[in-house]
């Protein structure tokens, strides 16, 4: 699941089109 490449990854909240949301704040 890519929806844009950032260098400076900060965090952000992921809402799939499944309605899981995602909190991430590093690359995976």
């Amino acid at each position: 699941m890519k929806e844009g490449i950032h260098p400076d990854y900060k965090q952000t909240t992921i809402t799939c089109a499944c309605g899981e949301v995602i909190e991430t704040g590093s690359t995976k």
